[in-house]
């Protein structure tokens, strides 16, 4: 009888790589929460986008941002 020989390290290969995917899912959620929870409580601070891209003098006269946003 011949049995097949499973490679001896392929259990932790699998598991470095789930503990990689689950890392990466993780820090993927906390980064996305981050950005969530700014965006969503700026405006409660009375705060929008379009406030901040008025008062923010380097973005209204910023080439490269008004040639990407096509006022130039």
């Amino acid at each position: 009888m011949v049995e097949k020989v499973i490679h001896p390290n392929l259990g932790k290969g699998l598991r470095l790589l789930v503990f990689f995917l689950l890392f990466c899912f993780i820090t993927i959620a906390h980064v996305l929460l981050v950005v969530l929870g700014v965006a969503l409580f700026l405006p409660s601070l009375g705060w929008s986008w379009e406030v901040v891209k008025k008062y923010n003098k380097w973005y209204e006269n910023n080439s490269i941002v008004n040639w990407i946003d096509g006022r130039e």
